[in-house]
């Protein structure tokens, strides 16, 4: 029997009232426009973890690099993470950014 999975990605400020109308990128980071969910590994012995990256922005917005800075849990969820992140956009600032982001993953069943 196949184990549903739930992701669970940490955020990064509190979501108040007038946020719930922003994006969900929005509620992770002001700047953030377009940021896919890292989908869980097909892993038989997965289990919770966290994975925290550190991006470099370009100043037009996209992720030039990322790196992992720690993890825990099973090493599939720092590709499956660095992989979603290199397809962020943040807004355009005319000059470069790091970033640092925790992912929490949770697995349910």
């Amino acid at each position: 029997m196949r184990t549903s999975l739930l992701l669970v990605v940490l955020t990064l400020i509190a979501v108040s009232a007038c946020a719930s109308q922003a994006t969900p990128c929005a509620a992770l980071d002001p700047t953030l426009i377009h940021c896919p969910t890292p989908q869980a590994p097909r892993v038989t012995e997965l289990k919770d973890g966290q994975v925290v990256v550190q991006l470099t922005v370009r100043p037009d917005g996209s992720v030039a690099d990322a790196h992992v800075v720690s993890s825990s849990g099973h090493t599939a969820w720092k590709d499956t993470v660095l992989g979603t992140v290199q397809h962020w956009r943040y807004k355009p600032s005319g000059h470069g950014a790091t970033k640092v982001v925790p992912f929490d993953f949770t697995v349910g069943g």
